[in-house]
C-alpha cells in the first residue's frame, strides 16, 4: 500500500497525519501515542523525515486493520494547524448534519471555538482569497 504524502521535499517542514475514521467517517489525526483523535490539538506534529516515515507506517498498519482510511501526511504549522486549504476545510468537519443532535461543522460563526484553519476557510469562502 502506498501512503500519500502531499508535502514538498523539504526537511524543515512540519506536518500532521490526517485520515478518516472508518466507523464515523469523521476526520481524525494521529497522536503521539499512535492513536487517532478528532481533536486537532492532540495531533502529533511531525518535524523530520524519520518521524514522518514512522508515523506513516503506523497509519498504513491502521489502514490495513480497517481503523482509518485515506491517511496521509500534510503540511502544518508548529501548533499542528494545517496550512493547505484542503486540509483546513477537513478540520472544520462535515458540511452537512448527517447525525441529528450533533454539530459537526466547526466553521460556522457563533460556535464557541474555531481553529485558525477554519477561520482561513471562512475568510476564503467570503473573499475568494486564501
Amino acid at each position: 500500500m502506498t501512503m500519500k504524502n502531499n508535502r514538498e521535499n523539504d526537511d524543515k517542514r512540519m506536518g500532521i497525519i490526517i485520515a478518516n475514521d472508518l466507523r464515523s467517517g469523521l476526520t481524525v489525526f494521529l497522536t503521539v501515542a499512535g492513536e487517532w483523535t478528532e481533536q486537532l490539538s492532540e495531533a502529533m506534529v511531525v518535524v523530520d523525515e524519520i518521524g514522518a516515515s514512522d508515523a506513516l507506517s503506523i497509519a498504513a498498519k491502521d489502514e490495513a486493520d480497517n481503523i482509518v482510511t485515506g491517511a496521509y501526511l500534510t503540511d502544518s504549522s508548529e501548533s499542528g494547524e494545517p496550512i493547505v486549504l484542503r486540509e483546513a476545510l477537513r478540520v472544520c468537519g462535515p458540511s452537512v448534519d448527517y447525525q441529528p443532535g450533533r454539530s459537526y461543522s466547526k466553521c460556522h460563526p457563533g460556535l464557541p471555538s474555531r481553529s485558525a484553519a477554519c477561520q482561513v476557510e471562512l475568510a476564503y469562502s467570503v473573499s475568494g482569497e486564501a
